[in-house]
């Protein structure tokens, strides 16, 4: 499959290449609030997210062939909110 597609948009696909700079660095943790915050608002219990890594895979582009692509840790937090309870039935 086509990993631009898998980004959510041009948008999503530029602020995630930006992460890697360092002049966006500050950035990173608003993504993983963003991110804790939008996976446990929709899950619960043993679901939710507790903690939070980001990830940058780093492919050179070399003129004698392909790279192996590098993984580099941008981030590494909490999540900020308490465990939620899962709604009562009714």
């Amino acid at each position: 499959s086509d990993i631009a597609t898998s980004f959510g948009g041009q948008r999503w696909r530029k602020y995630y290449l930006n992460l890697w700079s360092k002049e966006f660095a500050s950035r990173r943790l608003y993504l993983a609030r963003y991110l804790c915050q939008e996976w446990n608002r929709k899950h619960y219990g043993q679901e939710l997210v507790h903690e939070v890594k980001i990830y940058y895979m780093l492919e050179y582009t070399r003129h004698y062939g392909p790279e192996t692509p590098q993984k580099k840790i941008l981030w590494t937090g909490t999540c900020f909110k308490k465990q939620k309870k899962r709604p009562a039935k009714r």
